[in-house]
């Protein structure tokens, strides 16, 4: 039976006009579909749950965290194979001692309101999380730098803190002690940058 298919399928594709019909279908076809895919564009992307908080300084459990990986990049974010690659910085060095970091920024970053991501964007970020007036569960993993703690006790006013923008594209990180760990942090929301139009 499957003989007899193949050969009457085999004999019909030999007349040209069948041919070229088949194909203007299968080409109509293949239209149609992509034209609905083109209607229905959407991303879908199971979350598991309602997020706590989509505040960087706030966010507190994996919800948020996956949704704010999708809305935000650090200064550095994770690859694939778990290692670390360019985010917002093009570019990063550290001093010898381990205690210095300085971070080049990509030009064309934006905020999606056409504003520029600058350096001012994740000093005032760092500054929210370590202000003792912000909620932060997750505020310790940015302890490393300097004055944090004192700060984050209420000790030492945010202005203190060893974080700084040079300029517009170059932002300056002292840490208290070397920390081999905190190129990691700074790949984390915790270390998100924020538009300085948000307060609190």
């Amino acid at each position: 039976m499957a003989h007899l298919a193949f050969f009457v399928l085999n004999h019909l594709l030999m007349k040209p006009l069948v041919r070229s019909r088949l194909a203007l279908l299968l080409l109509i076809a293949a239209l149609i579909s992509c034209d609905r895919g083109m209607e229905q564009s959407a991303l879908v992307r199971g979350n598991g749950g309602d997020p706590g908080s989509l505040d960087p300084a706030l966010a507190e459990d994996v919800h948020a965290f996956n949704v704010l990986a999708d809305l935000y990049e650090g200064l550095l974010r994770t690859a694939a194979d778990g290692s670390l690659e360019s985010g917002a910085a093009r570019s990063w060095s550290v001093s010898e001692d381990g205690r210095h970091y300085t971070f080049d920024l990509h030009e064309e970053a934006r905020w999606s309101n056409g504003d520029p991501v600058t350096a001012a964007d994740f000093v005032y970020a760092m500054k929210r999380v370590a202000s003792a007036d912000t909620p932060s569960s997750y505020a310790f993993l940015l302890r490393p730098i300097l004055n944090f703690g004192e700060i984050k006790s209420g000790l030492l006013p945010e202005t203190e803190l060893g974080v700084r923008a040079i300029d517009d594209r170059t932002l300056a990180i002292t840490l208290t002690e070397p920390a081999s760990h905190f190129l990691s942090v700074l790949a984390m929301p915790i270390a998100y940058p924020v538009h300085r139009s948000i307060s609190g």
